[in-house]
């Protein structure tokens, strides 16, 4: 399979074959291109739906610490040296709590885990997209070199009968005449 630097690369010599290829190419990497926006697309619900889990499970479990504290509100004063119950010091009980700290590292992980699903997804997509672009200007390349070669870009240069007897009358031969001999 050749590579994208390859396939970009066009042979002067085979247009007819570079300009029949060319659709193929630029399906294979639309191809690539769809499927990389599917993929960016996906991590990137992904992603948002587990901060959205992950808010809900923190929130639950804060809920069901801050009515563990309030049902047993003497034994957590006693514990942590507190004179007075208020809401301040019932949010920091529980972000002391161990099992809370637990739960905040396991969610940020997971987090961060999707989120680098995410980044890759971001930077599969762009090259695919840089690739589309790339592959697009082979077909203006292609178009050029066509022109040029219907042009007589690349032809043999064409040179006047008398241009050709001035240069026999000064004893040269023409690049036509030294081809033939050789």
């Amino acid at each position: 399979m050749k590579t994208l630097e390859e396939e970009l690369k066009i042979d002067l010599y085979h247009l007819h074959l570079e300009c029949q290829d060319y659709g193929n190419q630029y399906y294979k990497y639309s191809q690539a291109y769809a499927h990389a926006l599917a993929n960016k697309l996906r991590k990137e619900e992904q992603l948002k739906l587990l901060k959205q889990e992950t808010k809900t499970k923190l929130e639950q479990a804060r809920a069901s610490m801050d009515l563990e504290i309030r049902g047993d509100s003497k034994t957590f004063m006693d514990k942590f040296g507190i004179k007075k119950l208020t809401e301040s010091t019932i949010s920091s009980m529980i972000t002391d709590y161990p099992g809370y700290q637990e739960l905040v590292k396991e969610t940020n992980l997971a987090i961060q885990e999707k989120t680098e699903e995410y980044i890759n997804a971001v930077e599969a997509f762009e090259l695919a997209l840089a690739a589309m672009v790339a592959i697009g200007s082979k077909k203006t390349n292609l178009e050029n070199a066509v022109r040029l070669q219907l042009g007589g870009y690349y032809s043999e240069p064409q040179i006047s009968d008398p241009a050709i007897s001035t240069t026999r009358k000064k004893g040269k031969t023409t690049l036509k005449e030294r081809k033939m001999k050789g």
